[in-house]
């Protein structure tokens, strides 16, 4: 965990740095806010991989808070322009992500009788809240200068990201088997988790990285409408409680994609922001 918190710290850092580079030409920097909505798909040790099912099956909600640096204003006499730097924002985020329904689904689960193997992974139930902190660098096709003008041309603008997150979790297991108490008795779930060495149940935090692409929309000179899909790689396999490490088909450490569409108001185009 110290590594990866000096990860971040140095990340940080850089960007402050990269902008303080531009601060000079810029006078000031064009701030945006947003929100978005939607929905995600966990890949993790609840369900047979790469079964349709479990993608479909272990879908829940988020919501991000998000604000945006660009390194540009519409003041032509302030800055030059910079072609790669009006293409790029910077965008720190808070999200949330909860389920609480996570299941086994897939072929491992069809047959047996009522106090079956297979019955204990079909009453496993597992639960995950997720709270993420990160930074990303959005690449944008059409400039953000250009974008954001009254009588701009573009009304589209797509775009690519990249960043890294910190991410905060924690997560339970219940079981609907006998009496449902597996922590008194472990063998009420399914052989593979019965060893207290193969769950991970409570709190936690990881690092990880997205990858993601998605569109904005000028709706008003002062808002956009916003999609994007998102892939998020963890760097752990302990995010949703089980980790049946030496299973080759539980090797793997938890992934998602989402999808969300949000809101972004711009708060400042050719005037320094100020709040007070």
């Amino acid at each position: 965990m110290k590594s990866l918190k000096i990860v971040f710290i140095l990340l940080f850092c850089t960007a402050s740095t990269f902008a303080q580079k531009y601060t000079f030409d810029n006078k000031h920097f064009t701030h945006d806010v947003g929100v978005f909505v939607g929905v995600y798909a966990m890949q993790s040790d609840y369900g047979q991989r790469y079964n349709f099912q479990s993608e479909v099956g272990n879908m829940a909600m988020s919501i991000s808070l998000v604000h945006y640096i660009t390194f540009y204003n519409r003041n032509d006499r302030w800055n030059a322009r910079y072609r790669l730097i009006d293409d790029i924002a910077i965008k720190t985020e808070i999200n949330y992500m909860t389920t609480d329904n996570l299941r086994h689904h897939g072929e491992y689960t069809i047959g047996g009788g009522p106090t079956s193997n297979r019955q204990k992974l079909r009453d496993m139930r597992g639960s995950v809240n997720l709270l993420n902190f990160g930074v990303s660098a959005e690449y944008h096709f059409n400039d953000l200068r250009s974008f954001s003008a009254y009588y701009s041309e573009y009304k589209w603008n797509p775009y690519v990201s990249l960043g890294l997150m910190y991410s905060m979790y924690e997560n339970d297991l219940t079981t609907e088997y006998g009496d449902g108490d597996w922590r008194s008795d472990p063998t009420l779930l399914y052989t593979k988790w019965q060893d207290w060495r193969d769950r991970a149940v409570g709190e936690g935090s990881t690092g990880s990285a997205v990858l993601g692409a998605g569109i904005r929309y000028k709706l008003t000179e002062r808002m956009d409408l916003s999609a994007l899909g998102r892939f998020q790689y963890f760097f752990s396999d302990n995010v949703d409680g089980l980790n049946a490490k030496d299973r080759v088909e539980n090797k793997y450490n938890e992934w998602l994609v989402s999808f969300q569409v949000g809101v972004v108001w711009h708060l400042n185009f050719s005037d320094p922001l100020r709040l007070f």
